[in-house]
């Protein structure tokens, strides 16, 4: 399905135009600006993320501060979030060791004193989302060649233009014909906006339970300890 398709879907959705009618030049315009408004706030939800974007960078030694983005010192998506970050080392073509890195609020970050200290390895990352390309802290500074992993959201791209194919999993393009419909209301009211709003709800949780990742319930290694410690043979009964 193209842009073009999904906007007309949406019009017909909302009742101004009929099976075989094609939007006008103005309409669709329109239509593809709200599109991509929608798409916009999409990418700050996770739950409408449907996958992650896994990168390794070059790090050089001694230096903490990247900036990641278009044109920036990692070449990349910038990221809307970190979501998951690691220190790579690979001594040889058949060997690699990954170290994850705690992601650090910007409060922790700088509560650090001595922010120049160099260790093999790092072990917080700081990101600050600056614009145009966002702003990546490592601490402490490594001093040997190593990567520098991360895992960000993998955002929905804009469409450039109404005659773009969309490429997008199971689910996407209906949760966008009513997303899009519910959008542009404000332009053009119709009587069934409830059923509208309702179906763009449904069809929008339907994908974000496809996209909710479980985390598994952990519990404290101490609560599976058994109880009664012998002081004489120094281990538990």
């Amino acid at each position: 399905m193209t842009v073009l398709e999904l906007i007309n879907r949406s019009l017909r959705l909302l009742g101004v135009s009929v099976t075989g009618e094609t939007a006008t030049a103005h309409e669709a315009a329109d239509a593809l600006t709200a599109l991509n408004l929608m798409l916009d706030q999409w990418n700050t939800e996770k739950l409408m993320i449907y996958c992650f974007l896994n990168e390794n960078f070059d790090l050089t030694p001694t230096v903490g501060t990247y900036t990641i983005g278009p044109s920036g010192n990692f070449n990349t998506t910038r990221p809307q979030k970190i979501d998951k970050a690691w220190i790579r080392f690979t001594p040889s073509s058949l060997m690699a060791y990954d170290f994850p890195l705690e992601i650090v609020s910007t409060e922790k970050y700088q509560d650090i004193f001595m922010k120049a200290i160099q260790v093999t390895y790092p072990l917080y990352l700081y990101y600050n989302p600056t614009m145009p390309t966002g702003t990546i802290q490592l601490w402490p500074l490594p001093n040997s060649a190593c990567k520098l992993g991360i895992s960000q959201w993998q955002q929905i791209s804009a469409f450039a233009n109404l005659t773009t194919d969309i490429e997008l999993p199971p689910g996407y393009l209906s949760a966008m014909a009513y997303g899009l419909a519910v959008e542009m209301l404000p332009e053009y009211p119709c009587p069934n906006a409830d059923l509208l709003i309702q179906k763009a709800l449904d069809t929008k949780e339907n994908l974000q339970s496809v996209n909710l990742e479980l985390t598994p319930l952990k519990t404290d290694n101490a609560l599976y300890t058994p109880k009664g410690f012998n002081i004489l043979s120094g281990s538990y009964r």
